[in-house]
């Protein structure tokens, strides 16, 4: 088998801050913002890597996100929720419990084009390896 591919960046445009999804009184509204956020990461998954992450899932990992907003840094934990569960839809990963998904970071940086993020996942063990 060849070498492996250990870590996708996947970039976006936007931001989520928590606040908003839970000050959000009805479900529609929150299901709605869901719907946009898994489509947004969706097209970015696909844009970056076609053919998706190789031939076999990933079942264990790690994601960081780099960001510049202007959302406080824990504000934008909604969008580790939204990235992962498009994994999930994407069946990239195996499942995104405690077992498989191990940790996650954010990092400003102010370098960045403002409102814009990039995370990163690090595959630290493919289903078939």
């Amino acid at each position: 088998m060849g070498r492996r591919r250990r870590t996708f960046k996947v970039s976006f445009k936007g931001s989520l801050s928590s606040n908003k999804v839970y000050s959000t009184p009805h479900w529609t509204a929150r299901n709605r913002m869901q719907k946009t956020w898994h489509s947004k990461f969706r097209r970015a998954c696909l844009d970056a890597y076609p053919d998706g992450f190789g031939p076999s899932r990933i079942s264990l990992f790690r994601v960081d996100l780099t960001c510049r907003n202007r959302l406080d840094i824990d504000n934008n934990s909604i969008m580790f929720k939204m990235f992962v569960d498009t994994l999930r839809e994407l069946d990239w990963i195996v499942e995104d419990n405690t077992k498989h998904f191990i940790g996650m970071s954010i990092e400003v940086d102010k370098n960045m084009e403002p409102n814009t993020g990039e995370f990163v996942l690090k595959v630290i063990k493919y289903e078939d390896e």
